[in-house]
């Protein structure tokens, strides 16, 4: 038995090189929820006279790949945050070293006003696989069996603002501004 499932999710929401006023809020937003559920098996069965061999193999082979991207680029965005503000959760991991995180994370209920560029993707792969192999014979008998599970999660999940003037800010300011990925 062989199971292969590649799902490719990308999801983007940008302002490039924009000149947008407003009174209330500006949002720029994505979120992504990919799930891939898996349940399979194999099973071989072997009777013979003096020796019985069953040989069972069961390979499965699961990867979620996409890239979640909230983006301001370019451009010139007011938002005077007048307005009630946009919910969020707030995601921080901490790291180790680069590009490996120690698996304590932390989220935040918090509200934005103004200007909010936000990512949020959720991938999860659920899999069971079961392989049996059974053999009898008069003598012997051998039952062999196999599994094998590879699960795979890729992409990038990323909030930015890029050479852009934000609330007459200058550029790279991160003052009043609200960039969150998780």
């Amino acid at each position: 038995n062989v199971a292969i499932i590649d799902v490719g999710n990308s999801a983007s929401a940008k302002i490039k090189n924009a000149t947008i006023n407003a009174d209330n809020n500006i949002n720029v937003l994505t979120d992504t929820k990919e799930t891939i559920r898996n349940y399979g098996g194999a099973l071989a069965l072997s009777v013979l006279g003096k020796a019985g061999v069953g040989v069972g193999v069961t390979v499965v082979s699961n990867k979620l790949d996409g890239d979640t991207v909230a983006k301001i680029e370019g451009g010139s965005v007011t938002a005077l945050g007048q307005g009630a503000g946009k919910g969020y959760n707030r995601i921080t991991n901490k790291y180790e070293k680069e590009g490996e995180a120690t698996g304590e994370v932390n989220s935040k209920a918090e509200t934005a006003t103004g200007v909010l560029v936000d990512a949020e993707a959720e991938h999860k792969i659920y899999d069971i696989s079961v392989t049996a192999g059974i053999a009898q014979g008069e003598k012997a008998g051998i039952g062999l069996d196999a599994t094998v599970g590879l699960n795979t999660i890729e992409g990038k999940t990323e909030a930015t603002i890029e050479k852009a003037d934000i609330n007459n800010l200058p550029q790279d300011s991160a003052k009043a501004l609200n960039a969150n990925s998780d």
